[in-house]
């Protein structure tokens, strides 16, 4: 159900779930044109991912691109290996172990990237000066 969506307010509400979230830095704003409920499933799912998998460090951004919104969560850990960016997206998949962290089932990013899909966006995956970065964009809601 697209509908214009406060994104600030809609990231607060996705990371209230957590709980304590001192780790997480987050600098939001605007809005977009998405499904509010599928678009906190987004933003859990990866911050989620980048407090178990990642860095200490956990950041939430977000900058306008022309007439699409870019939402980022970044997070300063070690990053997935290159040969698993992609496969990352496909059901099932996981690209970490660690010890005493229990395993997903693997569906959370792929879940995401068809709902970001489904919403006129995209989902992709990047790791550079140090950070893993996990990048929605979905469509700017129109300032008139």
């Amino acid at each position: 159900s697209p509908q214009t969506v406060d994104l600030r307010e809609n990231v607060e509400s996705a990371l209230a779930a957590f709980g304590e979230m001192s780790e997480v830095t987050v600098d939001v704003d605007g809005s977009v044109v998405a499904d509010p409920g599928r678009l906190r499933q987004i933003v859990r799912n990866l911050v989620g991912n980048a407090r178990r998998y990642g860095g200490p460090q956990v950041e939430v951004s977000s900058r306008l691109a022309g007439d699409e919104v870019l939402l980022t969560v970044a997070d300063s850990g070690s990053g997935i290996p290159q040969d698993l960016q992609e496969w990352v997206f496909q059901p099932f998949a996981s690209a970490h172990r660690i010890e005493g962290v229990p395993t997903s089932v693997g569906l959370g990013l792929t879940v995401s990237r068809n709902l970001a899909t489904m919403m006129g966006g995209t989902l992709g995956y990047s790791h550079d000066d140090g950070w893993s970065r996990f990048s929605l964009t979905l469509p700017a809601a129109s300032s008139t």
